[in-house]
């Protein structure tokens, strides 16, 4: 199906979608609050969607919602239904990586912090551009496809949706900092506060 122009949406946890996901699928978080909201803003109204969840009931759950929402999903799935052909990891970098990356001057990268407003203002990554999810895709029409953009988040979940959907758009080094924010500021690395 995805071969014919469905789009795939993948909502098993984060981990799960990191480690092994169809090639092309877009990862959204399945938080009730933001669900629908993100599916909104990356997916096209008419997109077929193919979704893949963790379980059954779930997958039934996340077809109700999109349908709720006038979308057509043509087929929902539990992860163990996922055939082998086909499957990608999402490239991450951790903190330790990153942090050595900024010390010695590379910045053949866009760090691309993608929280919101309120989140940037308590303190950010020297370096990073503000992208909030929603100017993500505006924003990404002036790169390149062979960019590497880094995203980042509070937890590296919302950044992993904006690493897949660009991912989806050609850009072929977008990456997840692993951890986000949190994992950054664990590790006694300082933020800049706005």
């Amino acid at each position: 199906m995805a071969a014919n122009g469905a789009i795939v949406l993948d909502i098993r946890p984060v981990a799960e979608f990191i480690a092994r996901h169809h090639a092309g699928a877009l990862f959204v978080d399945f938080d009730r609050r933001s669900f629908l909201p993100l599916v909104r803003l990356f997916v096209p109204p008419e997109a077929p969607l193919v979704v893949i969840a963790a379980d059954v009931e779930t997958a039934r759950t996340a077809r109700a919602l999109l349908e709720g929402d006038g979308r057509r999903v043509a087929d929902v799935m539990a992860s163990t239904a996922v055939r082998q052909a086909r499957l990608e990891s999402l490239p991450i970098i951790d903190v330790g990586h990153l942090a050595e990356r900024l010390a010695t001057g590379d910045r053949d990268f866009q760090l691309v912090d993608v929280r919101q407003s309120f989140e940037w203002k308590l303190g950010s990554i020297e370096g990073a551009s503000h992208v909030p999810l929603k100017a993500l895709a505006a924003e990404a029409e002036r790169w390149q496809p062979d960019d590497e953009i880094l995203c980042v988040c509070e937890q590296g979940v919302r950044s992993a949706t904006a690493a897949s959907f660009l991912r989806r758009r050609g850009f072929v080094n977008a990456k997840s900092v692993d951890g986000g924010i949190e994992a950054w500021a664990s590790s006694g690395r300082a933020l800049k506060e706005e």
